[in-house]
């Protein structure tokens, strides 16, 4: 387990020719590794950071304890399970080089059911999973830039021009799915009812988000 990122590449290096998993805790952005250094490595990698934005309501107390708690007996249980029987361990792992995020989520759901005794271990699905990965990449304070907030009409037009590697229609599509008032408006914007659209940043953001005409 190592402090930083760049302590825990040496690490890597050093530790490349054995199967234990290793921890990295990245803190802040400019100390990500250099996923040359990791390259050849024949070890499962857990990366924990403290940046990016949030995207998820505030919780209570109680319920960050019994996260916590649930989080250490898996790891605990992932990390004595990959050390005890690494053959077993490693042929749950897929050998394909190039793999969607979705793919890799449900290859590690079945680790998890594996390796903790877990029967059925539920992956969370986010209700606006294309949205929330676009506001993954803006802070709050940048939020409002990719929006117009139209007060007389009560809607806000989400500049979809600002986005070329996002297909409109599969954003309207998504949108629609949970409100049937949203529309599209000429051949760069989605409309969606302000009221609701402002409750959905404010739950995604964990705060009010301001935006402007």
């Amino acid at each position: 387990m190592s402090a930083t990122a760049s302590l825990g590449c040496q690490a890597a290096a050093r530790a490349n020719s054995s199967f234990s998993p290793l921890l990295l805790a990245l803190s802040p952005l400019r100390h990500v590794p250099n996923p040359a250094a990791l390259e050849g490595s024949n070890y499962p990698l857990f990366l924990f950071s403290k940046t990016g934005a949030l995207l998820h309501e505030p919780l209570p107390a109680q319920a960050v304890h019994q996260i916590a708690g649930v989080s250490q007996h898996l790891l605990r249980s992932l990390m004595l399970y990959l050390i005890r029987q690494p053959v077993q361990a490693y042929g749950l792992i897929k050998k394909d080089k190039v793999r969607t995020p979705g793919e890799m989520a449900l290859e590690g759901q079945q680790i998890i059911e594996v390796a903790c005794g877990v029967p059925k271990f539920e992956l969370f699905e986010p209700e606006l999973p294309l949205l929330e990965s676009i506001l993954s990449h803006l802070p709050p304070h940048k939020a409002s830039a990719l929006f117009r907030y139209d007060k007389p009409a009560g809607v806000i037009y989400i500049r979809c021009f600002k986005l070329p590697q996002v297909r409109r229609k599969l954003l309207f599509q998504e949108l629609a799915g949970k409100n049937g008032e949203t529309k599209l408006h000429g051949d760069h914007y989605v409309v969606c009812p302000a009221p609701w659209f402002f409750k959905v940043l404010e739950k995604l953001y964990g705060q009010p988000i301001h935006v402007y005409p």
